[in-house]
């Protein structure tokens, strides 16, 4: 909700819903937020990092040019930026 009222605010952003599809350049239709992957409890572990990191590496490969990838379970945050 934060997330949405600094857009609104800001003007020129989008904020989308955990379950929109977007048709990429390369035809995966992967669901966005902002570019912040937001990884659930059942996402923690090396597979689902990976899994994780692979879908922040696709929404680069299609023209995203920042994305977020924080992780409770690592009290840490990856910034992709390309």
């Amino acid at each position: 909700m934060r997330l949405l009222l600094w857009a609104d605010h800001q003007g020129g952003w989008k904020v989308f819903g955990g379950s929109t599809g977007f048709c990429l350049l390369d035809s995966s239709v992967p669901s966005p937020d902002l570019v912040a992957e937001l990884a659930s409890p059942s996402d923690e572990g090396p597979r689902a990092l990976a899994a994780l990191r692979s879908k922040m590496a696709a929404y680069q490969a299609n023209g995203a040019r920042l994305g977020w990838l924080p992780s409770t379970h690592q009290q840490a945050a990856e910034i992709w930026a390309g």
